[in-house]
């Protein structure tokens, strides 16, 4: 469900692979149990003291994580710029690696 496109096999077995020794295992349910909301929610409204330059890239498929929570951030961060890549889900550098590199690049280019 992360990507939109789908993984190819060897994408996938890069992505599961950390995850398959019994240390791996372990380590994948504790970052499950502490995806917490919570951590979000407690730095969220210091977003605004950002004084850095922030380009915000997000798959508009993205099902782990709505588009909607991109624009949130966007307007949660003064000056930040967002890019919403069409046909990419939540791995945007699997679904859309050219068009992540080319947004990146422009981005970078023009600060």
């Amino acid at each position: 469900g992360a990507s939109h496109r789908g993984l190819s096999p060897s994408q996938l077995a890069e992505l599961t692979a950390p995850w398959l020794t019994d240390d791996g295992q372990s380590a994948f349910y504790r970052q499950i149990a502490e995806a917490d909301q919570r951590f979000t929610d407690e730095v969220q409204d210091r977003y605004a003291e950002l004084g850095l330059p922030v380009h915000i890239i997000w798959g508009e498929q993205d099902g782990w994580i709505p588009v909607e929570r991109a624009r949130e951030l966007h307007r949660m961060i003064p000056g930040a710029t967002l890019e919403v890549l069409a046909g990419a889900g939540h791995l945007v550098h699997l679904d859309a690696p050219v068009g992540l590199a080319v947004g990146l690049h422009r981005w970078l280019a023009a600060q």
